[in-house]
């Protein structure tokens, strides 16, 4: 008996070990086929929240998921570009959390959404936007100009000629206490009038920026003036040689500009410019905490500083350059779809940034000096896969040119695209002295500039004129003017010339004499006469003549001489371009001396060689503006806190702004004509397909068709119009960098032939009426009411 009742009790425990053995098997292997133990569904929907109470640039992200599936990672999105992917731990089905901080943000609405992820899928947030008013992680000013500021601080104010009265509202003082200082008081003054009211007197067309300060909180407000023409228009390109300069957004350089001293201690400046570089894969757009931010951060500041923003894009080549790096990736599908797409996204940033204002683009330094001096062949027999710009999306074989596999097929289907994207643009291409292999005659060691030494002046000149002739050829054939392109560019070299033999500049391939430099004009004068286009300088040193004599604001001397060593070097372009007067003795006095050519700008008297300004002379032979800068990091700099040149490239800028050189009529003058349509106008009896076009070159047309004036923002013309009922067309063409711009209108009326809808009429079903242009077919029969029935029983009648 005993053993039959301890029986029963060994097979209980030996079965209850077996369930604990079979369900620890069970979980381990749950465990190990499920990484997700507790999630059995896609992920809870996440919320975004921001912490951005001040607007400033600095704020963070933060992602909650209160309650059920968990993910696993989430990702972030910025303005639609992923911007961050964090992992998470899966703790279902409790509250989930994550963030992301961002620093430094340029003014600007950004919108955020993010995907939560799991296993079973993913659940994606609600947008949510962000609006930063100071960009670069400074707080918006505080100063508010009333009417004009909305959630963001304005850039730019735009005002005509005459007066213009602002009401300014400073936060946290009641009683403020402004002051006004300006960079550029020739087109606009201003005062405050009974202590808020700030009033801007626009006194002719130009671009300028404004200093608002408060003395008791130390507010400090920039904020640029551009003065429309006299017949309302926005201004243009400057009417006489206009001046630029390199510019990092870096705090040296933009405290450099934001100096606004007075006389010769300003800051003035009509461009500055800037690099958008590196290639398409890890270049210039990523190059910040957003993505294009350095391109984004250029014109914002620009518009405040009162200049035009340039950028010199230089992708085709990235973290070096070459002919055969240049040849092998216009060669490469694969880079060349990336080039596009890249292309594409800075002339999205020059379109949505720039607005209405001109943003002026350098294409590609060196790449089609490159082609000519090495290749051996024509541009149309030289490989380049244009064919990428449509695999990349940019453009459409349906409805765009199509461009052929070839250098110029690139150089045209890029001219096409800016024209496309960005009628802001204000675009050319950049040449060099040194492209020609020596088509015409041989080029020496010391450069195409310097064939008069040897040649002596008139058969040197002649030499130069049919070299720069053949170097102007062949970059048209690349189809450098093709669709609208707006200038010629070209550089001298990129470091100062003092970097080479500075004692005796006769041996120094760069460090020309005022022979050398009139060569320059000459070869300018015969790119502006082949092409037809104004030529811009690009990249002219700023280093200068040592021992100048000119008188130094700074310190009521004269100004401390460049030791020709790193960032310190001596050149002679703007000795050429803006006057000075230096001592000198020598193998220098006699370099510096020399006069060939008879220019009239060159005295001596003693040891003291004076140059004069040539700015006439560049205007004489088709140049509007000159762009100095620094080309390499050794160079000579201008700019910054300080520049490396102790300021006497800025101070002689300014001395020229006193008395600037009027573009002449060797200018081509050129204003923008008004559209045509094709038919006219008028009366049809069926649909009607409707054409504008415009005369000018180049010109982007934008139209509207409910009677309202285009602008710039209007839909852009490009196919022709398709009219069906009583239509007014306005058409507007718009030229960047050129003043005017000028409207036309059509009218177009349908007359279908189908009786006029008439009030207490039987209609039966199918009948159809016209009325207001249009057709309708009855839908029920029945006897038409008073008043146009549509609006009253939409179901009695159906559009035609």
């Amino acid at each position: 008996m005993s053993i039959s009742k301890r029986k029963p009790l060994h097979f209980k425990a030996l079965s209850l070990v077996l369930s604990i053995m079979l369900a620890f098997y069970f979980l381990m292997n749950l465990n190990i086929s499920n990484v997700d133990a507790a999630v059995s569904g896609t992920p809870g929907t996440p919320l975004l929240t921001h912490d951005n109470t001040d607007n400033d640039g600095n704020y963070t992200i933060t992602m909650n998921m209160w309650w059920g599936n968990n993910g696993t990672s989430w990702k972030l999105f910025e303005n639609d570009s992923l911007v961050y992917t964090g992992a998470l731990t899966d703790g279902s089905p409790n509250a989930q959390t994550a963030s992301k901080t961002f620093s430094n943000m340029p003014a600007g609405t950004y919108t955020y959404k993010c995907n939560l992820i799991n296993s079973y899928g993913t659940t994606s947030s609600a947008t949510i936007s962000v609006n930063v008013n100071g960009g670069g992680g400074v707080v918006a000013s505080g100063i508010k100009i009333s009417g004009v500021d909305a959630a963001e601080e304005v850039l730019q104010l735009t005002v005509p000629q005459g007066t213009s009265d602002y009401t300014l509202i400073v936060t946290g003082v009641n009683s403020p206490s402004i002051t006004l200082s300006t960079n550029n008081s020739s087109v606009a003054s201003y005062q405050i009038v009974n202590g808020t009211t700030l009033r801007i007197n626009g006194l002719k067309a130009g671009r300028a920026s404004l200093k608002i300060k408060e003395a008791t909180s130390n507010k400090v407000r920039y904020v640029g003036i551009r003065v429309r023409n006299a017949d309302g228009n926005l201004p243009g390109f400057p009417d006489y040689l206009s001046m630029g300069s390199v510019s990092e957004d870096s705090t040296a350089d933009l405290d450099f500009w934001k100096d606004y001293g007075s006389g010769l201690t300003n800051k003035r400046m009509d461009i500055r410019y800037i690099y958008l570089n590196g290639g398409p894969e890890n270049g210039w757009k990523t190059w910040s905490d957003v993505n294009g931010g350095r391109a984004i951060s250029f014109i914002r500041e620009s518009k405040k500083l009162g200049m035009i923003p340039f950028f010199v894009y230089y992708n085709i080549p990235d973290g070096s350059e070459s002919y055969d790096l240049d040849k092998q990736h216009i060669e490469s599908d694969s880079y060349m779809k990336a080039y596009f797409t890249d292309l594409k996204f800075a002339l999205d940033i020059i379109y949505q940034e720039g607005g209405d204002e001109t943003v002026g683009i350098i294409l590609e330094p060196d790449f089609l000096g490159y082609m000519m001096q090495n290749s051996g062949k024509q541009p149309n027999e030289i490989v380049a896969r244009t064919s990428a710009a449509y695999s990349a999306g940019i453009l459409s074989a349906e409805s765009d040119p199509v461009f052929p596999d070839t250098l110029e097929g690139l150089v045209k289907a890029i001219n096409y695209i800016i024209n496309k994207y960005a009628p802001n643009a204000y675009f050319g291409w950049q040449f060099n002295l040194w492209a020609s292999p020596g088509i015409t005659v041989g080029v020496p060691s010391t450069g195409l500039m310097r064939l008069t030494d040897t040649m002596g002046i008139a058969n040197g000149r002649s030499a130069i004129v049919s070299e720069a002739k053949e170097i102007c050829k062949y970059y048209m054939n690349a189809g450098v003017t093709s669709y609208g392109a707006d200038f010629v560019s070209i550089d001298k070299y990129g470091l100062d010339a003092g970097i080479s033999s500075p004692s005796n500049p006769s041996k120094s391939t760069w460090f020309w004499n005022l022979d050398h430099w009139n060569n320059y004009l000459l070869f300018n004068k015969t790119l502006h006469q082949e092409s037809q286009l104004p030529v811009i300088l690009w990249q002219i040193p700023v280093g200068h003549i040592n021992s100048s004599l000119c008188a130094n604001p700074y310190n009521n001397g004269i100004f401390p001489d460049l030791d020709n060593a790193n960032q310190r070097y001596e050149d002679s372009a703007p000795d050429f371009f803006l006057g000075n007067t230096f001592a000198t003795s020598g193998p220098r006095f006699n370099y510096f001396s020399t006069n060939q050519g008879n220019d009239s700008k060159l005295t001596v008297s003693g040891n003291n060689i004076t140059w004069g300004s040539h700015a006439k002379e560049a205007v004489d032979a088709g140049i509007i503006s000159i762009l100095f800068g620094a080309g390499v990091g050794n160079s000579t700099d201008g700019v910054g806190s300080p520049p490396t040149d102790s300021y006497w490239w800025i101070t002689r800028i300014q001395s020229y702004f006193n008395n600037p050189a009027l573009l002449s009529g060797s200018q081509p003058i050129e204003t923008v004509e008004a559209p045509s349509f094709s038919p006219a106008g008028g009366t049809y009896t069926s649909a009607q397909t409707v054409s504008i076009s415009c005369a000018t070159s180049g010109a982007t047309i934008r139209y509207t068709t409910n009677g309202s004036e285009p602008t710039a923002a209007s839909t852009q013309y490009t196919a022709p119009i398709r009219v069906s009922s009583t239509t007014t067309i306005k058409a507007k063409a718009f030229k960047s960098g050129i003043n005017d711009s000028a409207t036309a209108s059509a009218a177009y009326t349908i007359n279908n032939g189908y009786p006029a809808w008439a009030p207490n009429t039987a209609y039966s079903v199918g009948a159809i009426v016209s009325y207001n242009g249009s057709s309708y077919r009855c839908r029920q029969a029945h006897t038409s009411l008073t008043g146009w029935e549509p609006s009253n029983v939409p179901a009695l009648w159906e559009l035609n």
